[in-house]
C-alpha cells in the first residue's frame, strides 16, 4: 500500500463517457472558431500531497471520504484526444476545431483511478464528487454549455495486518559480566550476549516494516539503547542486532508512519503468514569507565504494514 499507487489493476482504467454534446450554429452564432473545454472541482474537494503516474504522465490525487484512498482523474473532449490530467481546481482539458459546416459533436470523457494516499482503515465507504465541465467558444470565451459530472464510488476496505505471536512483552536476560571485563574492552562484549526473537502471523502479502524505540529516551536515534532509571551500572549500554546483520539496530520515534526514521524492512508475508524476527542483545561500553551495578533497559518495537 505504497502512497501514489493504484488500489488495484482494475482501478486504473475506469473511464466514463458523459455522452455526445451536439453544438449547432445557433449555439455558436455561426462562429466556427472551435471550442475549449475545462473541468472545475469544488473548493470542498482537497488535493492530496500524493501524486499518481500513469503511462508516464503525473496526475494529481484528490481526497475522498475513504481513509487512505484518493482519486486521480483525467478528461478529454474526444475518443482520439490525449487524456489531460486534472491537476488543478480549474483545469483546461483541450480544444476542438469546428468544421466549416454542419453539426459539431463533442464526446466528453472522464477517467477516474483510485489511488492509495496513506494508511487505510477497514470498513465500507462511499463517496460522491461533483465536477463541472465548461465548453467555451474559442474566439470570445463565451460559455456554450455547462455540464455537471458526478463521480461516485463504493469501497470495502480490508486492511492487511499482523498479530504478534511471541507475546506483547519479553524480558531478555543478559549474562552477568564483570565491570573489569568491560573496562578491558574498547566496545562490545562479544561473550556477554543473549538471543531473543519475535514472531508475527500476518495476512498474505503484507509487507512488514519495523522501528525500535528507546523507551527511556524516545528521541534517541543512535544505535545504543540507554539504561533505564532502575539501573545501577554506569558507562554501559545495550546494542541489539538483527540476525545476520553486522550493524546494530538504530532507534527511532514510536511511529508506524511510512518512512519513519530508522525504520527497516522486515519481510513480506508468504502463504503461511509466518514472519520471525531473531535478535541478539549485547553489552557495549559507552563511557571511559564502567561502574558495576544492575543493567535495565527497555525498547519498544512498532510495526508498519505497507
Amino acid at each position: 500500500m505504497v502512497p501514489g499507487t493504484a488500489v488495484s489493476s482494475g482501478a486504473t482504467n475506469n473511464s466514463f463517457s458523459y455522452g455526445i454534446l451536439q453544438i449547432d450554429d445557433s449555439l455558436v452564432c455561426n462562429d466556427r472558431s472551435g471550442v475549449n473545454g475545462s473541468i472545475v472541482i469544488p473548493e470542498t474537494v482537497k488535493k492530496s500531497t500524493v501524486t499518481y503516474t500513469q503511462n508516464g504522465v503525473e496526475h494529481a490525487v484528490w481526497e475522498t471520504s475513504v481513509p487512505g484512498v484518493g482519486v486521480a482523474m483525467a478528461a478529454r473532449l474526444s475518443n482520439t484526444a490525449d487524456w489531460v490530467p486534472i491537476k488543478s481546481a480549474e483545469q483546461g482539458i483541450g480544444s476542438l476545431s469546428q468544421p466549416s459546416s454542419g453539426l459539431f459533436f463533442i464526446s466528453l470523457q472522464l477517467r477516474a483511478t483510485l489511488v492509495f494516499t496513506g494508511r487505510v482503515k477497514s470498513g465500507s465507504y462511499s463517496f460522491t464528487m461533483s465536477l463541472v465541465n465548461y465548453i467555451k467558444q474559442k474566439s470570445t470565451s463565451k460559455t456554450l454549455l455547462t455540464t455537471t459530472l458526478g463521480v461516485k464510488g463504493n469501497a470495502t476496505v480490508k486492511a492487511g495486518s499482523c498479530k504478534l505471536t511471541s507475546g506483547a512483552k519479553q524480558t531478555v536476560l543478559l549474562p552477568t559480566v564483570s565491570a573489569h571485563s568491560l573496562n578491558q574492552q574498547a566496545g562490545e562484549s562479544a561473550e556477554s550476549s543473549a538471543p531473543f526473537s519475535l514472531g508475527l502471523q500476518c495476512d498474505q502479502g503484507v509487507k512488514v516494516y519495523a522501528t525500535m524505540t528507546d523507551a527511556s529516551n524516545p528521541v534517541n536515534t543512535s544505535d545504543t539503547l540507554g539504561l533505564g532509571k532502575g539501573s545501577g551500572a554506569r558507562g554501559v549500554g545495550i546494542r541489539i542486532y538483527r540476525e545476520k546483520e553486522t550493524k546494530p539496530v538504530s532507534y527511532g520515534p514510536d511511529s508506524s508512519a511510512n518512512g519513519n526514521a530508522n525504520q527497516w524492512y522486515v519481510d513480506t508475508a508468504g502463504a503461511n503468514g509466518v514472519i520471525g524476527l531473531p535478535f541478539v542483545a549485547k553489552y557495549v561500553k559507552t563511557g571511559t569507565t564502567v561502574t558495576p551495578g544492575s543493567v535495565e533497559a527497555q525498547s519498544t518495537i512498532t510495526f508498519s504494514y505497507q
